[in-house]
């Protein structure tokens, strides 16, 4: 039911085997990806797998977590998701949870104008921390806060989630490494 792949380096080709994962795993409820590397082309992918996945009524919204990414004008991306896809923003914190969308959108994306820099970048090549300066997209103390990456699924595809997102095969943050 809770996928948490947040800290992980997980980039566009992880995107792709995760919006593979979200399309077909209909029992998940929330999606946590935020510290990681994906782009505007990976996170489309990601969102509209999940958004086609999601029942057409009576669901409760997947709460996708793509924050602190590499997601480059990151309020003109999710305008253009909103005008195509049945996604939520959850500017009402108090009516819109993760259980519940009081738009009716299959998918939650909290806190996501909240991208991070990319590295290298300079003046006006940065990407942008927008919103995420003035607080209004910063998590709640406690929930969400930055914590260490722990690879952990609720639910029967667990192992194959953690290794799909992988997809350069490098041991996943908080995943145990066998001894040799």
């Amino acid at each position: 039911r809770i996928l948490k792949l947040f800290k992980n380096q997980i980039g566009n080709g992880g995107a792709a085997s995760l919006a593979d994962f979200c399309g077909s795993a209909t029992s998940l409820e929330e999606v946590h990806l935020s510290h990681n590397r994906i782009t505007a082309e990976g996170a489309a992918l990601i969102v509209a797998a999940a958004e086609r996945a999601r029942p057409n009524s009576g669901c409760t919204p997947l709460w996708l977590r793509l924050e602190q990414n590499e997601i480059a004008d990151a309020e003109a991306f999710l305008r253009d998701l909103q005008s195509r896809l049945s996604v939520c923003e959850r500017p009402d914190e108090s009516r819109c949870n993760t259980r519940y969308c009081c738009h009716r959108a299959k998918v939650h994306l909290p806190f996501f104008t909240a991208q991070r820099m990319l590295r290298g970048a300079s003046g006006g090549q940065q990407l942008q921390l927008q919103r995420s300066l003035s607080g209004a997209d910063r998590p709640p103390a406690g929930r969400g806060a930055a914590s260490p990456s722990v690879s952990v699924v609720h639910g029967p595809h667990g192992s194959r989630a953690a290794a799909a997102a992988n997809s350069a095969g490098a041991p996943l943050r908080g995943q145990r490494q066998p001894v040799q």
